[in-house]
């Protein structure tokens, strides 16, 4: 994903930020996951 307003510490962006991890991590700890 990118945050394009996020500046080096992700003032501004944090909820988006988190939503992307937490979105990263679901698929890859998904154990159905392509990508192992």
């Amino acid at each position: 994903d990118v945050l394009p307003r996020a500046n080096h510490f992700f003032e501004h962006e944090m909820p988006e930020l988190m939503e992307s991890v937490d979105n990263y991590l679901d698929m890859r700890l998904d154990p159905n996951s392509p990508i192992k």
